[in-house]
């Protein structure tokens, strides 16, 4: 809308910068006078400035509001090379995209953010943005970011996925009128699920009721616009999946999933759609020590490294930034092999934007490496509780991996195992701790070729107060080399020994599982049946 009445009810969107939040209309056929993008830079702290917008307007053709403040400082965004004119001229909404103007009525930046904690606004400098809206007229990217629109035509009702882990999802876009009912349904090996996302981010439907895989919803469109349909899975394991739609559902290619990222290098990332996140592989080597950041104006941006071995590493606003929301951690890998780094938005607003991810060699003024932390649950057995890596595999019906019925198994995928039960002592009589351990070195010697007790330790548990006895012993066969550690614990009035074996066939343990192990232990505890 015009201040000479001219309305343009389809005016087209030429382009848009997910980085900066830009966007170029048009064109569009008036006699307005354009204005030009003017340097602002060099007016001095105190100057007056004005922003021009329309905060909280309904009018269908309403007057421009028009407040005064003074520049208050310049505030830089390195990353995009982006200045911001730091002003006491508060914004609301409704005056984002609007002008900033110096005293002589000269555009001098594009507002759009508002610093709640002190009330203030910034504003980018209209210098900055001059040679990315020249781009955008142009038809690129200021920023190399693939394919950030949504599609809107075309799709299929059926389609055949392959999901690689639980961070990995398909985005299909339903673009449909307003009434429009939509019955969708999901099959797969793997336990899925299916959320649905509006335009303006909010949630329309969310199913997750089945663990077998299949999963079914139905929903009429409401608003208009196009709506985001995620199907994604719960296994860490790879899974086939087949969707099927009453309607056409178009596939929305997310360029970033899966993309290499080696250190020294900054990628420019893209969460494309309410809810979306980014997954990016790094191949590291034994004992690198890591940097990871990640940049935004946009997103309040989480960070997560997932780690061969299924722990993590992760941070929310330790990175600074423009707003004190940027995410930065650094770490240090306990193996060599394939990383993965997990960005998205920690706010679950569903906001959507560009970012810029750095991965390099950590330097002394990084911040303090962080230790991995695996997610656990817990295993309940005869009034007893111990904490397990939920994500490793449940391998108790293998009999290779789980000769012994009673075994509750679980292993990663790199050599490691836990073994859990609990041995009812009844038909051999009274028994005390120390004579069971007793008992147990005995039968792994018999067992082993080669047996090698590195200790023998009696430790309280932190989270139960229990006496427990744990041993670390290394033993080797024809067949194999491994190394141990097992927690036990002798119930002499319910006449059961618990029984927690840590197992690593590599004959050695990393730091990750070192601290898995300490964690189990420490979880140990009595539990009311």
């Amino acid at each position: 809308v015009f201040p000479d009445g001219a309305e343009f009810l389809r005016a087209p969107v030429t382009n848009w910068d997910v980085m900066v939040d830009l966007a170029v209309i048009g064109p569009l056929e008036t006699d307005a006078s354009p204005l030009p993008l003017v340097d602002g830079e060099a007016l001095a702290v105190g100057n007056n400035v004005y922003l021009i917008g329309y905060p909280g307007e309904r009018e269908k053709f309403p007057q421009p509001t028009l407040s005064r403040g003074l520049i208050s400082r310049l505030r830089e965004w390195p990353a995009a090379g982006i200045t911001y004119f730091q002003s006491d001229a508060t914004i609301a909404g409704g005056q984002s995209g609007g002008a900033l103007a110096s005293a002589h009525g000269e555009v001098i930046g594009i507002s759009g953010f508002r610093f709640t904690d002190g009330d203030f606004a910034l504003v980018a400098s209209a210098a900055d943005l001059g040679p990315r809206v020249q781009s955008l007229a142009a038809g690129e990217s200021p920023d190399p970011i693939l394919e950030p629109l949504p599609p809107m035509a075309g799709g299929a009702r059926t389609h055949q996925l392959l999901l690689m882990n639980d961070y990995d999802d398909q985005v299909f876009v339903v673009n449909k009128p307003a009434g429009t009912v939509v019955d969708l349904g999901v099959t797969s090996d793997n336990d899925t699920y299916i959320r649905v996302i509006d335009t303006n981010g909010y949630s329309v439907t969310e199913v997750d009721d089945e663990e077998s895989g299949t999963e079914s919803a139905v929903f009429t469109i409401e608003t208009p616009g196009p709506h985001f349909v995620i199907v994604g899975q719960s296994s860490p394991s790879i899974g086939s999946v087949w969707v099927s739609s009453s309607q056409p559902l178009i596939e929305f290619p997310d360029f970033d999933d899966g993309r290499g990222i080696v250190k020294g290098q900054t990628r420019v990332g893209y969460l494309g759609y309410p809810g979306d996140v980014d997954t990016f592989t790094l191949t590291l080597m034994e004992g690198q020590k890591m940097n990871v950041s990640v940049d935004s104006v946009l997103l309040d941006p989480y960070l997560l490294v997932l780690y061969p071995d299924g722990s993590t590493v992760e941070d929310d606003d330790g990175g600074g930034g423009l707003f004190g929301t940027n995410a930065e951690l650094t770490f240090i890998a306990p193996d060599a092999g394939r990383y993965t780094i997990v960005v998205f938005d920690a706010t679950f607003n569903n906001l959507f934007g560009g970012y810029f991810l750095r991965v390099a060699e950590a330097e002394r003024s990084d911040p303090t490496p962080v230790a991995p932390s695996l997610p656990m649950d817990w295993y309940f057995n005869s009034g007893y509780a111990i904490k397990y890596p939920s994500n490793w595999e449940d391998v108790s019906g293998d009999e290779d991996s789980c000769p012994v019925e009673w075994f509750l198994c679980f292993a990663n995928a790199q050599g490691n195992f836990l073994y859990l039960f609990v041995e009812d002592l009844t038909s051999i009589g009274p028994v005390t701790q120390p004579e069971y351990v007793d008992s147990v070195i005995e039968g792994i010697e018999e067992l082993s070729v080669n047996y090698e007790l590195e200790s023998r330790e009696t430790l309280v548990t932190s989270e139960g107060g229990l006496s427990v006895e744990v041993l670390t012993y290394i033993a080797t066969s024809e067949e194999l080399r491994l190394k141990a550690r097992r927690l036990i614990y002798v119930d002499q009035e319910k006449h059961l020994a618990f029984n927690a074996v840590f197992l690593s066939l590599t004959g050695r343990f990393d730091a990750a599982f070192e601290a898995l192990m300490s964690e189990s232990i420490n979880s140990f505890q009595a539990v009311d049946e």
